[in-house]
């Protein structure tokens, strides 16, 4: 978390990482709380008091999205922060939190990631191998490549059998909600059969 002052600029005494600190907000003469008393108040500088506002953000996020998780939060935040000059490759996202943005921005679709296993992986010809889905994230439709010309498949977890010798690249691709995709493939290595001794 980085601080701003009230010039909408980085504050001489806050960090500040293009990898590490995600955003920035206001830290700068910050009206609070003190500890003198259960009355007492003050201004006050630091990232500290940058980060009350946008851990109040995050509150009233979550008290007007009810229905949405975490990291759909964070990406409101994030993709709802006002981009600063003098903050570009000095945060992640180079803004300053903007609430009523955030209040406005539609969250990504979440990801999907392609992943599966088959077994066997290899074998003598004909090979028959089970295909098994192991992809994360809302997955809506499965495509199967064999890798061997024949048909592709949209089953979830198809068996497919390799007649003949060879390696051969079986790929899948899995799509999510938003036209989001994710593909990924492994090798079937298929040797020859055996010879009938005669």
């Amino acid at each position: 978390m980085a601080a701003t002052d009230p010039y909408d600029k980085l504050a001489g005494y806050s960090d500040y990482g293009s990898n590490t600190v995600d955003l920035a907000a206001p830290g700068s003469s910050i009206f609070s709380c003190w500890n003198g008393s259960d009355s007492d108040y003050q201004e006050d500088n630091g990232t500290s008091m940058a980060c009350a506002h946008v851990t109040g953000a995050v509150a009233l996020l979550r008290a007007y999205y009810p229905g949405e998780n975490y990291k759909q939060i964070i990406q409101r935040i994030l993709g709802g922060t006002d981009k600063l000059p003098n903050l570009a490759g000095k945060t992640v996202t180079g803004g300053r939190l903007n609430l009523a943005r955030a209040l406005g921005v539609t969250p990504p679709p979440p990801a999907v990631t392609a992943n599966f296993t088959a077994n066997p992986s290899s074998g003598r010809a004909p090979l028959t191998v089970q295909f098994t889905d192991q992809s994360s994230g809302p997955v809506t439709s499965w495509n199967w490549n064999f890798g061997d010309g024949s048909t592709n498949s949209p089953a979830q977890n198809p068996s497919h059998v390799y007649s003949s010798a060879g390696s051969f690249t079986a790929a899948l691709t899995v799509s999510g909600s938003g036209g989001l995709t994710g593909s990924v493939s492994h090798v079937i290595t298929v040797a020859s059969r055996r010879k009938k001794r005669g």
